[in-house]
């Protein structure tokens, strides 16, 4: 019986001996082969705009040059980014006949951002979440923007340089987020989430502009590059109307995305400042009329300090007021902007239903309707 034991253990082993041998003489080539790092062309943006035939149009971009199908060099390495286009049916079919016109295994692991032309976001955006979120190599934490008033390929081509690649610079606008809440960060996977059931979401928007210092019309690549300028308003995966840059930190504050801003206000007498806003809370709560929700309240607290004024600045505690009437026209134009538009992107649904969880319910699926009728009051007021 034992030596049974043995035998059936040994007889067990066999497989795997069979099977690191064959590793070793490299028979069968049982494993993929190795790549080295310098085989990957490392796609840090992707531009996706509609073609003229209807078709979808991919522009990849990165740091590092590679070379062409052709034996020519696209970019010089370390030098120039990495640029290449092509347009397919689908932007899978693009990004598989791409991989034959370049020497090197283009790679999506390290994609930052998205960046989506005008006229395809438009058409409706389905089929570029379909792409990114099932392809195995995109993260789905990846970032998206709206490219506003022209095409992602063309922001690629025109801002990219050595002295500023896209990647860089819309690294730079995520950090400053938090610092100017003038823009904010939307994923490929939070868009996805807020489209189901027909919802709305906000994606940042680009434009690009002149550099500080260039002369007005100046073409050189060298002295373009791209900013944040407000928001696109997507709704059933569509394009719909964009929100100004001037009214973002509102819209921010509305939807409680809110962090840093400096404001500039003036007093009766013409004395100005420079006000640091920061500690901003909102909150929405609703009165109720025979059951129904007769008002909407939205109350908002900030905290501020002066960061340069002049010597005549009025009585004190001035700027205070200053603030809060900033604040208090900048959320009325951002709410009846989302109001007027119908599309929820605000959040106050959601909102709602965390501070009325019961009496709310019945008006959650019809708020768009009710929330257009409804009177709305806005209490802004300055902690110490």
């Amino acid at each position: 019986m034992k030596r049974f034991f043995y035998t059936r253990r040994a007889a067990a082993l066999v497989p795997a001996a069979v099977f690191l041998a064959a590793l070793c003489c490299g028979c069968g080539k049982l494993i993929p082969s190795a790549r080295e790092i310098n085989d990957f062309q490392l796609i840090t943006a992707v531009g996706m705009d509609r073609h003229e035939d209807g078709g979808v149009t991919l522009t990849l971009s990165s740091k590092k040059g590679g070379t062409s199908a052709s034996g020519g060099a696209a970019a010089d390495a370390g030098s120039a980014p990495f640029l290449l286009s092509h347009h397919a049916a689908t932007a899978a079919l693009a990004f598989q006949d791409m991989e034959s016109l370049t020497d090197k295994h283009i790679f999506l692991g390290h994609t930052r951002c998205f960046l989506i032309g005008e006229s395809l976001a438009r058409d409706g955006l389905r089929s570029c979440l379909d792409y990114i979120m099932r392809d195995m190599d995109v993260r789905p934490d990846v970032r998206l923007y709206i490219v506003k008033s022209r095409s992602a390929g063309e922001l690629l081509a025109e801002a990219s340089d050595n002295e500023e690649f896209a990647a860089d610079r819309l690294k730079s606008m995520e950090l400053d987020a938090r610092r100017a809440s003038n823009t904010d960060i939307a994923s490929a996977l939070d868009i996805a989430a807020a489209m189901e059931g027909g919802g709305a979401a906000l994606i940042p928007a680009l434009t690009l502009k002149a550099r500080e210092g260039a002369a007005s019309g100046d073409t050189d690549k060298r002295r373009l590059t791209f900013d944040p300028d407000g928001f696109a308003v997507i709704r059933e995966h569509r394009l719909t109307d964009y929100i100004d840059a001037a009214d973002a930190p509102f819209v921010n504050l509305l939807r409680g995305r809110f962090y840093n801003a400096v404001v500039e206000v003036e007093d009766a007498r013409g004395a100005a400042a420079a006000l640091h806003i920061s500690r901003v809370k909102r909150s929405y709560s609703l009165e109720w009329e025979n059951g129904a929700p007769s008002r909407l309240n939205i109350g908002v607290t900030f905290h501020s300090e002066i960061g340069q004024s002049r010597p005549e600045s009025g009585h004190e505690g001035w700027h205070k007021y200053a603030a809060a009437r900033l604040i208090r026209d900048g959320v009325g134009r951002a709410f009846d902007a989302a109001r007027e538009s119908g599309a929820d992107y605000l959040g106050t649904a959601a909102a709602l239903d965390m501070r009325h969880p019961f009496r709310f319910a019945p008006y959650r699926d019809g708020w768009d309707d009710i929330i257009s009728g409804l009177e709305v009051e806005i209490r802004v007021c300055s902690k110490e």
